[in-house]
């Protein structure tokens, strides 16, 4: 599946058919997805409006799957991840023009009731780490995977910093079980997740 930067469509190759079909998600120029993934063997993707829905990757019939998320900040960024065979929503956003940072909001969908659940105590990923980067990245590992990295965090890149000089240097992390924001540097021990690189990161 593919997004076309000029028209504003999606597009997906399917074998079968041997070409490119579009997808209607009933975009209008200039909007785009603020993010899609394949989950449950479906696509799932958040509209610009918030409104999430599924892509059927055989009828591409789409789905309603979740209200509008109410977004009350100046800017945000959103990721959809898999977690636990669950899906999960990362909103990184900024309250004011002035911000130096920004911050995290994590959701969690359920399908049932068709709506995005705030997770506010850590408990659902406090086995797993979250990393979320720029151009739409998004990853969860457990914390066994990881070393030295502590559960129920998301690790993410400030978006109105300057790249420095060795990796880790502009990432902040959110921890849910404590509530803490803070800037990576700040936590003793844990900017040595990245330097000296690691071979992940490599």
């Amino acid at each position: 599946m593919a997004r076309d930067n000029d028209t504003k469509e999606l597009e997906i190759w399917r074998n079968l058919d041997k070409k490119w079909s579009i997808i209607d998600m009933g975009l209008q120029y200039p909007e785009v997805l603020e993010d899609i993934i394949y989950h449950n063997h479906k696509f799932y993707a958040v509209l610009p409006k918030g409104h999430t829905v599924t892509v059927d990757p055989k009828s591409l019939t789409v789905t309603g799957v979740a209200e509008k998320l109410q977004l009350d900040w100046k800017y945000w960024m959103i990721y959809l991840i898999e977690l636990n065979n669950d899906l999960f929503l990362i909103v990184q956003f900024q309250e004011y023009d002035d911000d130096d940072e920004y911050n995290i909001a994590l959701f969690k969908l359920n399908e049932e009731n068709q709506k995005w659940v705030p997770v506010v105590d850590g408990l659902e990923v406090e086995d797993s780490v979250l990393f979320v980067g720029r151009r739409r990245i998004a990853y969860s590992f457990s914390i066994k995977e990881v070393a030295g990295c502590k559960g129920g965090c998301v690790y993410y890149a400030d978006y109105n910093s300057v790249i420095e000089d060795y990796p880790g240097q502009d990432t902040w992390i959110c921890d849910f079980k404590d509530h803490v924001v803070g800037h990576l540097p700040g936590f003793p021990g844990y900017l040595n997740l990245f330097w000296p690189p690691p071979a992940w990161l490599k």
